[in-house]
């Protein structure tokens, strides 16, 4: 019997970020999972057939690139780590020690801009996830739950169907307008200024750097 030869694959990936298999010509995503693995990444479904989205699975807000990144590698993986750890509860000394820096260090990549925008789009994306799983359940029993109001309006009591009848009509486009009432206060005698800070890397604080090479490389 005679062995066949290893063949190695690069993927390659499309303007949109897809990534394609370049001898089957299909989408990576789109490829058949093997029988053996355990396919649960992205949804589970439940004993009642409600699909849940795992509380693991951060959808991120935006397609990004490593061009988004203003910061060499070794200085990306301390902000990474000192968020990371900052978010697991790990007190700031401590956060030193596992980074191999200084305590004002860890000071320092808490107040630079990629720390803060690392932060909020982490955050967003949890928060967006978890929002985006309770909008599909209530978004596939918008159906069940619109039929039920209907029957009280046909079948309950007499309260039950002024509050169903003001309810179908408030979700149909027959609610009243509220009046707003809004109020601007300009202050005279002062103009508009736009202010164009440019700042040099020499202005720009000492950032850590975190050693990611493997041993011996």
């Amino acid at each position: 019997m005679i062995d066949k030869p290893e063949i190695s694959v690069h993927l390659l990936r499309l303007a949109d970020g897809t990534l394609v298999d370049p001898l089957t010509r299909q989408p990576v995503s789109a490829l058949p999972p093997s029988p053996t693995d355990d396919v649960h990444t992205v949804s589970d479904v439940t004993d009642d057939g409600v699909g849940e989205t795992h509380p693991s699975t951060i959808v991120p807000l935006a397609r990004r690139s490593i061009l988004d990144l203003t910061l060499n590698p070794q200085q990306m993986a301390v902000i990474n780590n000192v968020l990371v750890y900052t978010m697991w509860g790990l007190p700031d000394d401590e956060i030193a020690i596992q980074c191999g820096c200084t305590l004002s260090e860890v000071s320092v990549v808490r107040d630079l801009s990629e720390y803060n925008t690392m932060r909020d789009a982490l955050i967003n994306g949890v928060r967006a996830s978890y929002t985006a799983s309770a909008h599909g359940v209530i978004s596939e029993h918008a159906v069940t739950a619109a039929k039920a109001v209907v029957n009280v309006l046909r079948n309950g009591s007499s309260r039950m169907k002024f509050d169903a009848a003001r309810d179908i009509l408030d979700r149909s486009g027959h609610r009243p307008t509220d009046n707003a009432g809004i109020s601007i206060n300009l202050n005279k005698g002062t103009d508009d200024q736009l202010v164009i800070r440019v700042v040099r890397e020499a202005d720009r604080p000492h950032i850590p750097t975190l050693d990611i090479r493997a041993n011996g490389a």
